[in-house]
């Protein structure tokens, strides 16, 4: 997570007019990463907590679920 976070940094830094895109990206891709999450932990018998609020800030930050 934190490699991502870095290569999306420097994505980002390198042309910041994608920034204005983060929200919508995240919107987008953010169904499929919870049914990833939930497929991989039924692998192992869990089930997913309630899913947090997730905001351009806890997916570009320093925040770890």
């Amino acid at each position: 997570m934190l490699r991502e976070r870095a290569q999306v940094a420097d994505l980002l830094a390198e042309s910041p007019s994608l920034r204005q895109e983060v929200p919508a990206i995240i919107a987008r891709r953010l169904p499929l990463a919870r049914r990833i999450v939930a497929r991989e932990l039924a692998a192992y018998g869990e089930v997913p907590a309630d899913p947090p609020e997730l905001d351009e800030a806890r997916v570009l930050g320093e925040w770890l679920p």
